[in-house]
């Protein structure tokens, strides 16, 4: 008599998807993180991420200078401040974030 095989396998993750970037999100500096879960599509393993900066308010600094020059700092600086975040972008649904 012959005993059959037994094989073992690993418990299979269904929220996990392997995805791939497209030339240009790797050109772009998007880099894939497997350990992030998409909070709209609930998968792993197919969020890119990449620093971003936003704009997050007005800054006092350059708001003062708008008022010392008389407006002319608005074209060239702007009001807004700027700040460095991590975005986000899910190539299963497509969806886009940033923390």
């Amino acid at each position: 008599k012959r005993k059959a095989a037994v094989s073992k396998s690993e418990p299979v993750d269904n929220n996990y998807i392997k995805a791939k970037l497209g030339f240009f999100e790797e050109v772009s500096g998007w880099k894939l993180n497997e350990k992030i879960v998409c909070p709209h599509c609930q998968k792993r393993g197919c969020v890119a991420t990449k620093q971003v900066k936003v704009n997050t308010g007005i800054s006092g600094a350059k708001a003062t200078a708008a008022i010392l020059t008389d407006g002319w700092s608005l074209p060239f600086t702007g009001l807004s401040r700027k700040a460095s975040v991590t975005g986000a972008l899910c190539k299963n649904c497509g969806s886009k974030w940033a923390f």
